[in-house]
């Protein structure tokens, strides 16, 4: 399954990342990400969305709200 997610609550441009985990994921839900700088907290944006033509990163956990 492929999810996009958002670095910052205004931006307008999203990125792919893989999961494979069994939690169910949602629009709102914070997941970690590995990026260039190193593991960053996002949002999740869209869930189940189109494979993109590259290859994707996967989701490295999912956080609960105490955790931000």
């Amino acid at each position: 399954m492929f999810i996009s997610v958002k670095f910052n609550a205004g931006d307008y441009r999203f990125y792919t990342y893989s999961y494979d985990g069994a939690d169910q994921l949602s629009p709102g839900d914070f997941v970690v990400v590995e990026t260039k700088d190193g593991r960053r907290p996002v949002t999740v944006h869209e869930v189940d969305v189109r494979e993109p033509p590259l290859v994707c990163k996967p989701i490295v956990a999912i956080l609960i709200e105490k955790d931000i």
